[in-house]
């Protein structure tokens, strides 16, 4: 497992454990993200570490679109765009985006995480589309995340992982921990 997995990992861990134990009453992937982000996420940033500093992190950025023929398989949609947002981004350095300085899409991100809430697995189209990232783009790494929430308020959370077109689809899962 490398550096990055093991932060992935330990943060949701930790997110699933702190908004199952709070009680948080959040309904939507973006509300989920950006907690995810402020009190787990950007506090692994540490000198030395894979994840060295917050700026690396980016929400709902673009990255360069998978071959159109690719995406519309997928998603069965014509007409695919260039660029495409991705929910979570960890990029190589800090302040990074996909635009080189003349504008055109070109840098890769180190990892691409796809986010959905009210899900008990990951799903399977985000699964897919990271595939054929990871095959297209060998040194970005992709997790399909699911968030859901039972009926008792207790959270779970789980997560494939996908790299170089190999997917791993229970790669990651944990049940929150109520309050004691």
């Amino acid at each position: 497992m490398t550096d990055l997995d093991n932060i992935i990992q330990r943060t949701l861990r930790d997110f699933v454990d702190a908004i199952t134990r709070d009680g948080w009453s959040g309904r939507r992937e973006r509300e989920a993200i950006c907690l995810y982000v402020m009190a787990h996420l950007q506090h692994e940033a540490k000198r030395g570490s894979v994840l060295f500093d917050p700026l690396q992190i980016a929400i709902e950025f673009p990255v360069r679109q998978i071959a159109v023929e690719k995406q519309t398989a997928i998603s069965k949609r014509k007409g695919a765009k260039r660029e495409v947002a991705k929910d979570l981004m960890i990029w190589r350095e800090p302040k990074m985006t996909t635009w080189t300085r003349d504008g055109r899409s070109h840098h890769v991100p180190l990892a691409i995480l796809e986010w959905k809430f009210g899900r008990v697995s990951p799903f399977e189209d985000d699964v897919r589309w990271l595939e054929e990232y990871s095959i297209e783009h060998p040194g970005c790494v992709g997790y399909a995340v699911s968030l859901h929430r039972d009926k008792c308020g207790m959270f779970s959370v789980s997560v494939a992982r996908v790299a170089k077109g190999r997917r791993q689809i229970r790669w990651f899962g944990h049940n929150g921990r109520p309050a004691t």
